[in-house]
């Protein structure tokens, strides 16, 4: 009896390890699709400018909902319109907090310092049922994502623990 040597299908060095860094790239992007995707407005990761958030909230369209620590707060200032809800809070109650500003029936922005936890923070709550969060990409002193509503003249008030 006789044994076959087992069947490969690449033979030669180069054509392996090409597919082998092909079938990796594919497993990322798939991977970085399904870590960025949710359901409703947040599977497209909504964002608006700081601009872009002042002039719907004028309208009333949308809540801005600053999600620094209230050190960050006394810092800066705080957009002229926005609810103090800060992240630093039991998890369950944050997106609790953040559903009931939604069924008021408006839209709901995150904002942020330079737009990282704001992103962040938009798709923890899609992942906990709370989607169509808008992701203020800018924040409020700016960054990668924008000039930042600070540095965009926007308006602010001073934040005063009670």
């Amino acid at each position: 009896m006789t044994t076959n040597p087992p069947v490969t299908i690449f033979r030669s060095g180069p054509a392996k390890w090409c597919m082998l860094a092909v079938a990796i790239l594919a497993i990322g992007v798939a991977a970085l699709s399904v870590m960025h995707a949710g359901p409703g407005l947040a599977q497209t990761g909504a964002t608006l400018t700081s601009a872009e958030a002042h002039r719907k909230a004028a309208t009333g369209e949308l809540v801005i909902v600053d999600i620094r620590a209230p050190n960050e707060w006394a810092a800066t200032g705080v957009a002229q319109r926005a609810r103090l809800i800060t992240m630093y809070q039991p998890s369950a109650r944050f997106a609790a907090r953040i559903k009931s500003l939604q069924d008021s029936g408006r839209q709901v922005g995150l904002i942020c310092a330079a737009g990282v936890r704001s992103k962040r923070m938009q798709a923890f709550l899609a992942r906990a049922g709370v989607t169509g969060v808008i992701d203020i990409g800018d924040g409020m002193t700016g960054g990668r994502r924008g000039r930042g509503w600070i540095r965009s003249g926007l308006p602010t008030r001073t934040y005063s623990p009670r």
